[in-house]
């Protein structure tokens, strides 16, 4: 895993037949799932060469979508007695139970070294699924005029982005929630756009509908959404962005075919100057952390 450059096999238990890795930290660690029959999904974490399963809530599944740097991690598990879903921290070798907004299903998807975790539940009856951060109790963060939204990242300074459905449920928008108000950062006037990622610097990358088409996105405060979709490329998305604006993502190059790519800034991000390097020699396709 320290190797630059060289790429590990992480394998599986001798009776499991897939593994997925999902996030990593500082520090190496990977946060991911493995299964057989795609209904027997148990979390794991890989750490110092080691896979540890991290079991369940009682339940028949659990799956880990996100890790912090002292190697606490999130995701969700099937509680026990029933096919109810809930949000889980995992921390000191135990798994823990964040609850939900008051319906039967929560999913924790991302957690910062603030030990702060963001995800989207179910409200009471069901009636919506709310964006929410976890910090010691969940709250329910809110939406853009809408009915739904939901929590993709959170950052080291508690800032959130993730997406939410307009007044009316006319379209979604990406969305920034900081200081206990939530922004509509989709500024190119389409009718939907989701943000994926933010770094402790305030950037955030996702996707815009751009003629028909998801163009992947950089947004910050100075410059608004910009459009990054690498040239000649159909569509792409934006997963993911780092402290030094390295930004990952997939989508439909030039040949028609599925790839994942790497952005490289070349000079300070407003400039739009990136580097683009299609992975496609190693096949590494870049997937959204939330399952719909």
């Amino acid at each position: 895993m320290r190797n630059t450059g060289v790429r590990t096999d992480l394998g599986t238990l001798s009776d499991k037949q897939y593994s997925y890795a999902n996030a990593v930290n500082d520090r190496g660690q990977v946060a991911g799932y493995w299964g057989t029959t795609g209904t027997d999904d148990r979390a794991w974490l890989y750490s110092n060469e080691v896979m540890t399963e991290l079991g369940t809530l009682g339940g028949t599944e659990s799956k880990a979508s996100g890790i912090n740097n002292d190697g606490r991690l999130v995701g969700w598990s099937h509680v026990s007695g029933s096919a109810t879903v809930h949000g889980f921290l995992y921390r000191d070798g135990r798994i823990l139970d964040l609850g939900t907004l008051g319906g039967d299903r929560s999913e924790a998807v991302a957690i910062n070294n603030r030990d702060e975790v963001v995800g989207v539940s179910s409200t009471a009856g069901n009636a919506a699924r709310k964006a929410f951060l976890y910090d010691g109790s969940m709250t329910d963060i809110g939406t853009l005029g809408g009915d739904h939204s939901s929590a993709s990242d959170v950052n080291d300074r508690g800032e959130i982005v993730g997406t939410s459905h307009l007044k009316g449920n006319v379209g979604s928008h990406a969305f920034l929630y900081t200081n206990g108000s939530m922004r509509d950062i989709d500024t190119v006037g389409g009718s939907f756009s989701q943000a994926n990622g933010i770094s402790n610097r305030g950037q955030v990358v996702g996707s815009v509908l751009v003629a028909g088409k998801n163009h992947a996105f950089l947004w910050d405060a100075s410059n608004g959404m910009m459009d990054i979709n690498p040239a000649g490329w159909s569509s792409s998305v934006a997963h993911s962005i780092n402290d030094q604006g390295l930004i990952v993502g997939e989508g439909t190059n030039q040949d028609s075919l599925q790839r994942g790519f790497l952005l490289t800034p070349v000079s300070p991000v407003p400039a739009l100057l990136f580097v683009v390097s299609a992975l496609t020699a190693l096949g590494w396709l870049f997937q959204m952390s939330l399952r719909r």
